[in-house]
């Protein structure tokens, strides 16, 4: 790790202070994720559209991706080709909304050591940070609470529940995913699996 030292002026630095606060941070990881950024590639623009499409997703109808989504989108098994194709089609949408779950779901069964092509933490890491441009459903207590009442009414695992309960969250009305039943209706949440 390489420590550099950066010239601004007392009010610059004095309104980064107030920002990193009001972000949770600090002007020191603010800087880290700026120039993190611009190696990384991520123009203004691609910023600035980022947060146009999240600001526009309460007025578009969104599809909320559950985590194999995501894992074939990285697969390099060419068994899996077609799938990880589809899958890297629709994380180019820009009408596409997850979970924290959806994304640590990914962490876990992406870095796990059995898998054939496991990622690093810092592959796994920047994919993450990279989805961070579509909106993401915290998992709160009302969403828990949601997916243990939808678990007991529609007979599905817990994890399974969260998935529904935190695509209605997001105001989404199509889930897509193949572990839950293709075609099934939760409540006004309908399954597609893409891979069909």
């Amino acid at each position: 790790m390489k420590n550099i030292t950066v010239s601004v002026d007392d009010a610059i630095y004095h309104q980064a202070r107030i920002r990193a606060a009001e972000l949770n941070s600090s002007v020191s990881a603010l800087v880290k994720k700026f120039l993190t950024e611009i190696v990384q590639g991520e123009t203004v623009f691609e910023r600035l559209k980022h947060t146009v499409f999240r600001e526009m997703s309460c007025m578009t109808e969104m599809r909320f991706v559950d985590t194999n989504i995501l894992l074939y989108s990285v697969s390099t098994d060419p068994a899996e080709a077609p799938k990880a194709f589809s899958a890297i089609s629709i994380l180019e949408a820009s009408d596409i909304s997850l979970s924290v779950q959806v994304l640590q779901e990914f962490y876990v069964q992406a870095t796990r050591k059995t898998r054939p092509d496991p990622l690093s933490h810092n592959d796994a890491s920047a994919f993450i940070e990279k989805w961070q441009r579509f909106p993401v459903q915290d998992i709160t207590l009302s969403i828990m609470q949601a997916a243990l009442e939808a678990k007991v009414r529609w007979q599905i695992s817990y994890w399974d529940a969260a998935i529904i309960e935190a695509a209605r969250a997001c105001g989404c009305r199509e889930v897509l995913s193949e572990d839950l039943n293709a075609g099934q209706n939760y409540g006004g949440i309908k399954v597609t699996n893409p891979f069909l």
